[in-house]
């Protein structure tokens, strides 16, 4: 049985080689689960990774140096020292490349993809989350991610069979064109990029006393409220419930107060713009950053102090917040795996509510589980 597994381990990494390295001009979709997703290049972009320490340059020299930038439009900050910049008119990904690696700053050049119909940008970093069939051995899944330009980074804390790799070697790369590659693989159960969302807050109500708050107690007609005055009546003195605020971060506050708060985690981390390698790595701080105050916002619907002395009154006012950060305070949201470890870090702390008071365009096959995980099932 081992020689047969052996060969069919051979046969099929010679096949996943010839895939790999067979010409491809552009992927036209990813995959989430077993569904194609489509997409399409964004042909007037280009996404760089920087070397580890490399001083980020001023746009303006930048693109001045590299004529087949567009000079006019500032880039997009990604994580891990990646820049999405805008082609010039004229210029297109293939005939930017040799120019683009010609700089010894750069590590990477990688494609753009947009989805369909309508146009939004997929951001991707260097990383690709994968799963690997049940009874394969460690050696076996090294020699699968070596076939395809990858290098074992790290497993899920909370689940160790969902791995993180990273591009290695420099030169053009394709994460999205890997993680398909790898998804098409007989020994994987699932592989996908690690996208970078374009993830927006959702409004919240602003209002600053409770006879203002219509959504739980509405005394006008038609009654458009959730009656929370009649869940009330059942009592708030259930302390063990933990409810997890995915958002920009919390801190204390007179009417959420320190004792209430659990410790939290940051899985988003800071975007510097002074040195690639130096972001500011996910830690126990989950204090929001200027003008992030979404998540506060939503703490207080959900659970401000019932206190005559104080402005609001929330939901739940007796459960206990587990604060998740996962957006920069000055760039863009976590990405898909990143929110995924989030939720894995909520649930295995308690959590079995969530306020995910966001939105993004498509999940992942990172985020599926842990979604179905959060959804108050012990």
């Amino acid at each position: 049985m081992r020689a047969a597994y052996r060969c069919c381990l051979g046969l099929s990494l010679v096949v996943a080689m010839l895939q790999f390295t067979a010409a491809r001009a552009a992927e036209s979709f990813y995959f989430y689960e077993n569904s194609q997703i489509p997409i399409d290049p964004a042909a007037n972009r280009v996404s760089l990774q920087f070397a580890p320490g490399t001083p980020i340059p001023p746009s303006d020299s930048f693109c001045t140096v590299h004529p087949s930038l567009d000079l006019a439009i500032s880039p997009m900050l990604l994580p891990r020292g990646i820049r999405v910049y805008t082609l010039r008119t004229g210029s297109d990904f293939a005939s930017a490349c040799g120019e683009l690696l010609s700089d010894t700053s750069i590590i990477h050049v990688m494609p753009c993809y947009q989805t369909l119909p309508d146009s939004t940008l997929v951001q991707t970093t260097d990383r690709i989350y994968v799963e690997f069939v049940d009874g394969i051995s460690t050696p076996d899944m090294m020699a699968v991610l070596d076939q395809f330009g990858l290098t074992f980074l790290d497993s899920s804390r909370y689940d160790h069979g969902n791995w993180t790799c990273e591009l290695i070697g420099g030169g053009v790369r394709d994460p999205i064109a890997a993680a398909n590659r790898l998804q098409e693989h007989p020994l994987t159960q699932w592989a996908c990029p690690d996208f970078v969302p374009s993830a927006t807050l959702d409004a919240v109500p602003a209002d600053n006393y409770f006879s203002k708050q219509w959504y739980l107690r509405d005394t006008a007609s038609p009654i458009i409220d959730i009656d929370a005055e009649f869940a009330w009546e059942f009592g708030l003195i259930d302390s063990s419930m933990i409810i997890a605020i995915l958002d920009g971060g919390l801190t204390s506050h007179w009417d959420l107060p320190l004792e209430r708060l659990l410790p939290g985690f940051d899985f988003a981390g800071d975007i510097r713009n002074d040195f690639i390698g130096r972001d500011d790595p996910p830690d126990s701080n989950v204090t929001p950053g200027p003008d992030k105050n979404h998540g506060m916002a939503v703490a207080g619907v959900l659970a401000a102090s019932h206190d005559p002395s104080q402005s609001v009154a929330g939901v739940f006012a007796s459960c206990r917040i587990l604060p998740v950060k996962i957006f920069h305070n000055n760039g863009p949201p976590a990405s898909s795996g990143e929110t995924a470890e989030a939720i894995r870090f909520a649930y295995a702390n308690g959590a079995r509510v969530l306020s995910n008071s966001w939105t993004i365009p498509d999940s992942t096959s990172t985020q599926r589980g842990r979604c179905d995980q959060g959804r108050g099932v012990p």
